[in-house]
């Protein structure tokens, strides 16, 4: 007896590793349990379906187990030509939430927000922010360190930028290397946090982000 999700990995597993001339059979005889923790999600978001039906919930299960084959280089018609088909449009609700929480912003407000800040740029303020928007927009990336005292006005500057590519739909992740220097960026956080950053840090140690985990980093070159 497992939870519907380590059935959902056994299932592919099977189907990956062990060729079962009727997988559509070992399907629809244990889609119940293979499935059985998808009403509840499918009542949350981003679904928020107020009650699934069973033909809705063994449908998401059988995109889950699509996902879970096509991470392993399969696909579900290949190897398992007898299995139904996925028939719903799961991919567009499966969103990942970190992804999401990026992008949950207002984008009108942002693009106003850029517009009072940047008459406030000085002129060496204003000519890293050209080039640091050149290089992302341009998709050539870059790395640029900007050097003053404190209260000069590079934490503006992030914060210009970050608000820039924001309001044009990019992903931009603010990481300090110390909380407080964090709070001051739009959505900061430490690169500790961000990034697995094992504390205390020594010469041997890695980031503590697993191949398979569900941390999924979209990034470019950071300004």
């Amino acid at each position: 007896m497992q939870t519907g999700y380590t059935l959902r990995s056994l299932f592919s597993t099977i189907l990956l590793h062990n060729n079962p001339s009727r997988p559509d059979l070992l399907w629809n005889e244990f889609r119940q349990f293979i499935c059985d923790d998808l009403h509840h999600q499918l009542q949350q978001p981003p679904h928020n379906i107020p009650a699934p039906t069973n033909d809705q919930i063994y449908d998401y299960g059988l995109f889950l187990l699509c996902e879970r084959l096509a991470q392993a280089g399969q696909r579900m018609e290949v190897i398992a030509p007898g299995m139904p088909q996925v028939e719903g449009h799961w991919v567009d609700q499966n969103a990942n939430p970190l992804i999401e929480r990026q992008r949950a912003h207002n984008y009108n407000e942002l693009q106003d927000q850029v517009e009072r800040d940047l008459p406030l740029l000085n002129n060496e303020q204003m000519m890293a922010y050209t080039a640091i928007c050149a290089a992302y927009q341009s998709g050539d990336g870059g790395t640029f360190f900007i050097h003053g005292p404190g209260g000069c006005g590079k934490t503006f500057l992030y914060n210009v930028v970050t608000r820039t590519a924001r309001s044009q739909g990019k992903i931009v992740l603010c990481v300090a290397s110390s909380g407080i220097a964090s709070m001051l960026l739009l959505l900061g956080a430490t690169a500790h946090s961000t990034f697995k950053i094992p504390i205390p840090l020594m010469e041997d140690g890695a980031c503590r982000i697993e191949k398979q985990g569900f941390v999924q980093i979209s990034c470019g070159k950071p300004p």
